[in-house]
């Protein structure tokens, strides 16, 4: 019987120069996935500060209006005997701003508090002064070092937060105010920009839209800069003493060619009836309100 002769089946080889590898294309495509995701890293970091600096501006401002009610009734503001006004009574509803820089409101009495007329005074009391002001060392283990005013030792703040008071009758004739604080964060000591728009038809129902003319046309910046989500304004009644403050949700302004002509509000409340105008002061970021009794007469204060 003859042996069978065995058989081997052998592979092709395969040359080097046909091995599987990272392509030129791959590398460009990688290259391109890589760059939009930095890309999107990189676009966070402007917004994550952004985000941050509206926190900082949430809770200081939260804290000035806590402080600053306390002030209005530690301070005397609520005691008419300490008011200075023109007219003599004075008539209500009552606007405190020692910082105004030309805010005027008609039917808004402005009140000067007695110990309170002078600048120095008025910026101590009417501005924040918790945004202090530091250096930092060439030594980064070193801690930061406070500065101080010349003179006397007096810590430097930046001084960004500011505020104003309106009192208003919670009803014609009635003892109790609506104590209403006004925060502003950056308000210019001299505001360029309009502050009283005319509404386009008196309100004669109570809802949280408004609708504005601007006379004089203004850029598109401008009323970004006055109208910011969140802002506040003044409704005032076209017949009464009512003044009532609103806090902006949005902002929708009309444009014609490059300059905004009219614009829509919406409010977080419902507008008084009858209000035919309101009041926009730039920087104004936050409101806090109460109801307080104005201070008598007694034997106790005599």
């Amino acid at each position: 019987m003859m042996p069978c002769p065995m058989t081997f089946r052998v592979s092709p080889s395969v040359p080097n120069d046909a091995k599987r590898g990272i392509t030129l294309l791959e590398v460009i495509i990688s290259l391109g996935i890589l760059s939009v995701g930095l890309a999107s890293v990189v676009a966070l970091i402007p917004a994550g500060g952004s985000q941050a600096k509206k926190a900082v501006i949430e809770d200081r401002r939260g804290a000035m209006a806590a402080a600053a009610m306390a002030d209005v009734v530690t301070r005397g503001m609520l005691d008419q005997n300490r008011w200075i006004a023109n007219p003599t009574p004075p008539t209500p509803p009552f606007l405190i701003d020692p910082l105004g820089g030309g805010f005027s409101v008609p039917r808004l009495t402005p009140i000067t508090i007695r110990g309170i007329t002078s600048a120095p005074v008025a910026d101590e009391v009417f501005r924040s002064h918790d945004d202090l002001v530091y250096t930092l060392p060439d030594d980064e283990t070193a801690p930061a070092l406070a500065m101080f005013f010349p003179g006397p030792a007096k810590r430097m703040t930046e001084g960004l937060f500011s505020w104003l008071a309106t009192l208003v009758p919670v009803e014609p004739g009635s003892p109790f105010y609506r104590l209403s604080v006004v925060e502003f964060y950056r308000r210019p000591a001299q505001p360029t920009l309009p502050f009283a728009f005319p509404l386009t038809a008196t309100k004669t129902t109570a809802d949280s839209y408004l609708e504005f003319s601007i006379t004089s046309p203004m850029a598109t910046d401008d009323f970004k800069s006055l109208f910011p989500v969140g802002s506040i304004v003044l409704c005032r009644d076209a017949a009464t003493a009512v003044c009532e403050w609103r806090r902006v949700i949005m902002a929708s302004p009309v444009v014609s060619g490059s300059a905004v002509t009219a614009a829509e509000l919406t409010v977080d409340r419902a507008v008084p009836v009858n209000t035919a105008s309101i009041y926009a002061i730039e920087g104004a970021v936050g409101l806090a309100e109460r109801t307080v009794r104005l201070e008598e007469m007694s034997p106790w204060s005599q």
